[in-house]
């Protein structure tokens, strides 16, 4: 936004300031715009500046709300104030490019959510992430890491990997660098960790019946599990026992510090192939211009 000259508006404010203050302290003598006036019956209250005055302030502050800082004439920026960017005043929509973190900057209504995809295609760069690559770290930039546990029979910590199934392009986040890249409970969880609080996650998935689970009816379902930043159980979706259906899970909460997601265990076997983690967070501190 092209903020005007100001000027004029804090002359203007000064001045009816001035007004005021001369009618409710000082009473007979109106002084307004440099001219002395008596206070005679067209002006003994002063009503009228009280009412221009206020109505100076609000174009201030609606002017100061889109970025057109309070400096008066000769005035010098607040030192705690940080000049607001056009990024700042966007609408609250999807944003192509990462966005990371909460602002820190003077107290403003939480009304700015942002919303980031990770797709394992790409980096945060927008380089192609090769099949097999290990991406535990490959979007710390976007505040968010991976970590794995693998169950072999003994369950441990392991990598996240970006696998391709159908080569570079086309990855889906699994537990192993190549081959099938679906999991159930038996095998183990993916989790993803946020360096900042996000009020929800969502994840695409797509199940399969394993071999010896064919001509069954499924009953296991893909879940989807959050908890808060102090590692608090939040609660968990579940998706539908429908092979084959890529299917979105969702989750909602005020503060979320990770999410977990895989397939339960029960036979006819299924197992959850993930792609797509969407995640959003809201700018609770906006710098306030």
């Amino acid at each position: 936004m092209h903020c005007p000259d100001l000027t004029w508006l804090f002359v203007l404010k000064s001045r009816i300031s001035a007004a005021v203050f001369a009618v409710t302290q000082v009473g007979p003598v109106l002084a307004v715009r440099g001219i002395a006036f008596q206070s005679t019956g067209e002006r003994n209250s002063g009503s009228e500046e009280l009412t221009m005055y206020r109505n100076t302030l609000v174009i201030v502050g609606i002017l100061s709300m889109f970025g057109c800082a309070d400096v008066e004439p000769g005035g010098v920026t607040d030192p705690n104030e940080t000049p607001a960017t056009s990024q700042q005043h966007l609408s609250p929509v999807a944003t192509t490019k990462p966005i990371v973190g909460p602002v820190v900057g003077p107290t403003r209504p939480p009304r700015w959510t942002f919303t980031n995809t990770i797709d394992f295609d790409t980096d945060p760069n927008g380089v192609v992430v090769a099949a097999g690559t290990d991406v535990s770290n490959t979007y710390a930039t976007m505040g968010v890491t991976f970590k794995g546990t693998l169950c072999d029979p003994s369950c441990h910590s392991a990598p996240v990997y970006a696998n391709g199934p159908g080569g570079n392009g086309n990855n889906v986040v699994a537990l192993t660098a190549t081959g099938y890249p679906g999991y159930d409970n038996s095998l183990g969880a993916i989790e993803a960790w946020f360096s900042f609080p996000i009020i929800s996650a969502s994840i695409e998935v797509n199940s399969d019946l394993t071999p010896e689970s064919l001509n069954q009816t499924p009953t296991a379902r893909p879940w989807l599990e959050a908890y808060d930043t102090s590692g608090n159980y939040l609660g968990k979706t579940y998706g539908t026992a429908s092979p084959g259906v890529k299917q979105t899970l969702s989750i909602a909460y005020s503060n979320i510090g990770r999410v977990r997601f895989g397939s339960q265990r029960i036979f006819p076997w299924m197992y959850g192939i993930f792609d797509n983690l969407s995640y959003s967070f809201r700018l609770t501190n906006l710098t306030q211009p």
